[in-house]
């Protein structure tokens, strides 16, 4: 390769390798772009949906929960005495006279509420869905509860009491319990004279827990990020301050629907009744005074999760309040119900399984930190999707950023191919050319001095004998003729080049071909002292298509070919050998010389291309005759090959074979 054309691969190699490093760059920013794009996107969707399946679990949980919140206290005792109480006459029986079945004695079995207990402050853990024996006997038929029903609530009751100990419960209590003390207690009309507490009434106002700092990665394109961080926390917020006030006004209910039944039943029994319509008014005040010795002050927490430690050592989940009498001792008392968490568990997944179908709810003890953008509310869990944003984000798929850089990059490497392939091809043109007239002008030079020479040699009759001028003259001839051989190879290869030639078919007899052929190509050998050995192996009456004229010229340029660069070999014969070779016409021409390499054989037959080493010293030529060999094998759609020196005979040299195809 010159130095020239060195130069110009390599600046060509730095255009390219500026070009794709430019496109890996811009590949790398678009590619980045893209990602914080769509993590963006997935991020606002993804907490989206998330904060969506929070509020349906909470909503899930809601009714139920603040209903048990906003259960009085005397439902946690089997049977309790109703404050006003009438007999058939409409006179009020006096408290403690007459008892009714709590409304969780007769409770159906809920679906996630395993049994309701209350613990007393020595420690004594009972539930009003299993009362004492004497307590059952009665109750079992008053409310249609059977035996086995009792059964199975008491073994729950027992599980319930290895577990749930109030040492283990001691710091959430004591923290239910200081918030009682630190809140001013309100009265409340007590019904139940013989209870051991007093009434509900929540008095506890809602803390909204404030989101703790949180540490978002500041990134280009992912500022929406810590928005929707920022968001999914107000809305837990939110979800908390729903669910208080949704606890706080069922309690409001529940502590003005009974008494304003019971006065406005009262009231229409008065005026329809004669006897209760005429009676004094100091009876009157002496009712209301006795009501009022009965009022006992309550004050209780709100409805709290605990999670517990089972007896298996998997989390259980209760579910407990924190309720103070204001009476001599104010000991405080603990009211609850044990929560059966896996199938709670389930049915809540199964709620936001259109949105999260891998999701899962997972507890959080103790000191635990919860993300509050993943937490429930109304208990202590958070939900975890089962996939990541980063996996969403990254999940594979075309798109048309993506679309765009490969196209741009298939530009980018089709252009280089191209533009590789068209300067390959300019530069194998500026090196054909530069060989051309390299090689044209070194055989033009020895015929034009010879006649210079010799003309000016003749001309100044400085050759005085008739047999040197004849000698003269033959070599002027000569020079001439090779002059002329030269023009018409080159006028012949351009007629080629472009396809201006068309061959003359015609169908002749071999062994008259041959003979024709034959006759020139011995007066090449002989004027380079060689010897042509013709061998006709093909059968009598043996005929060919093709153009004589162009098949002449190439056995011609064979055979020049084997003169000029076999004439130095021992063995100075050239064969011409005629075969048949599977009902085809084969020509090939074999010398002595010292054979074509593997490497040499691979390009011999390109334009204005000679061998290299011993084979090309001192030979005279362009290049263009095999070339031009090749090229009218191809228009007499015949088939030109060499065979390389390592695949020929011992003693051959160059061995070129021509199959004919007709026409």
């Amino acid at each position: 390769m010159r130095k020239s054309t060195r130069k110009v691969w390599l600046a060509f190699a730095t255009g390219v390798a500026i070009v794709a490093a430019g496109l890996v760059w811009l590949t790398g920013l678009a590619m980045r772009l893209e990602q914080s794009e769509a993590r963006a996107v997935v991020e606002m969707e993804f907490h989206s949906q998330l904060r969506v399946a929070l509020w349906r679990l909470d909503s899930k949980l809601a009714t139920e929960l603040a209903e048990e919140a906003a259960r009085p206290y005397y439902h946690y005792n089997p049977l309790y005495a109703p404050h006003r109480a009438f007999a058939e006459d409409w006179n009020k029986i006096v408290a403690g006279q007459v008892f009714i079945p709590s409304p969780l004695l007769e409770r159906q079995d809920s679906e996630w509420i395993l049994v309701h207990f209350q613990i007393a402050p020595d420690g004594t853990v009972t539930s009003p869905e299993v009362p004492a024996e004497e307590v059952r006997a009665l109750t079992s038929e008053m409310v249609g509860v059977t035996e086995e029903t009792f059964a199975r609530k008491d073994k729950r009751l027992q599980e319930l009491k290895q577990f749930a100990k109030v040492s283990e419960m001691r710091r959430e209590i004591d923290a239910l319990t200081s918030e009682l003390e630190r809140s001013p207690p309100r009265s409340y009309v007590m019904r139940d004279e013989t209870a051991a507490i007093g009434q509900i009434e929540n008095v506890q106002k809602t803390q909204v827990r404030q989101p703790p700092p949180t540490h978002v990665e500041q990134q280009p394109g992912l500022q929406r990020f810590q928005s929707q961080s920022e968001q999914s926390v107000n809305e837990y917020n939110r979800r908390v301050l729903t669910n208080a006030m949704y606890q706080q006004e069922i309690n409001e209910r529940q502590q003005q629907v009974e008494p304003d039944v019971v006065a406005s039943n009262l009231s229409q029994a008065r005026s329809s009744i004669p006897s209760l319509r005429e009676r004094p008014e100091k009876n009157r005040q002496t009712e209301r005074k006795r009501e009022a010795n009965d009022l006992i002050e309550v004050t209780q927490s709100l409805l709290t999760p605990l999670w517990l430690t089972g007896a298996a050592g998997g989390p259980e989940l209760v579910f407990v309040r924190a309720v103070i009498p204001q009476t001599n001792d104010g000991r405080t008392y603990i009211q609850g119900f044990w929560a059966d968490w896996p199938l709670l568990r389930r049915q809540l997944l199964r709620e936001v399984a259109d949105l999260f179908p891998s999701a899962d709810l997972l507890p959080v003890r103790g000191d635990d930190r919860a993300d509050l953008t993943r937490s429930l509310t109304a208990i202590p869990a958070v939900l975890d999707p089962g996939e990541s944003i980063a996996a969403i984000a990254n999940a594979g798929g075309m798109t048309p950023m993506r679309i765009a850089l490969l196209s741009a990059w298939g530009a980018m490497v089709a252009g280089s191919v191209a533009v590789a392939l068209g300067l390959r091809s300019l530069i194998a043109l500026s090196e054909q050319r530069l060989e051309f007239v390299s090689a044209v002008t070194h055989e033009l030079r020895t015929p034009l001095t010879t006649f210079k020479m010799y003309s000016e040699m003749l001309a100044k009759g400085m050759i005085r004998s008739e047999k040197d001028r004849n000698e003269y003259f033959r070599t002027l001839q000569n020079e001439s003729e090779r002059l002329s051989h030269l023009v018409q190879n080159v006028l012949d290869y351009s007629r080629l080049e472009r396809k201006a030639w068309k061959p003359s078919f015609e169908t002749r007899d071999v062994e008259g071909l041959l003979s024709t052929i034959a006759e020139r190509a011995r007066e090449r050998c002989a004027s380079a002292e060689m010897s042509l050995e013709v061998e006709n192996e093909t059968p009598p009456g043996a005929q060919v298509r093709t153009d004589p004229e162009a098949l002449e010229q190439i056995i011609y340029n064979l055979v020049d070919n084997a003169c000029k660069y076999a004439n130095s070999a021992s063995d100075k014969r050239v064969h011409l050998r005629v075969s048949l070779r599977d009902g085809r016409t084969a020509i090939e021409v074999i010398d002595h010389g010292p054979g074509i390499s593997s490497r040499d054989a691979a390009r011999i037959f390109e334009a204005f291309r000679r061998g290299r080493g011993e084979r090309v010293n001192g030979q005279a030529g362009i290049g263009l005759g095999l070339a031009l060999a090749q090229r009218w094998a191809r228009a007499l759609n015949a088939e030109l090959s060499v065979v390389p020196q390592s695949q020929s005979r011992e003693s051959e040299g160059a061995r070129f074979c021509l199959i004919m195809n007709g026409e």
